[in-house]
């Protein structure tokens, strides 16, 4: 089984945790809200997601999970999304 983390808000540090992971074999799965960092993030071995907005199906397939995508005025934009899933 390969091990594929999801990560939500994939920015600084979730891309140090990527650095790490993928030359052990792990799929990742990172959301960014700029499909502009799509390219970046495929360069860095990362399968970008747009979030909001994007498909998540790829979410099912996570052995592992970090949200560090950062809270808006609503609260946390992850919980609030999945929340009835």
């Amino acid at each position: 089984m390969v091990k594929t983390l999801f990560s939500f808000g994939h920015g600084y540090s979730a891309q140090a945790l990527a650095q790490l992971l993928v030359p052990r074999g792990w799929r990742v799965i990172g959301t960014t809200r700029s499909p502009e960092k799509f390219g970046l993030l495929r360069a860095q071995g990362v399968e970008p997601v747009a979030f909001p907005g994007g498909d998540l199906s790829a979410l099912e397939q996570a052995s592992h999970l970090l949200i560090s995508a950062g809270p808006g005025e609503a609260g946390d934009p992850v919980l609030a999304t999945l929340r009835d899933r």
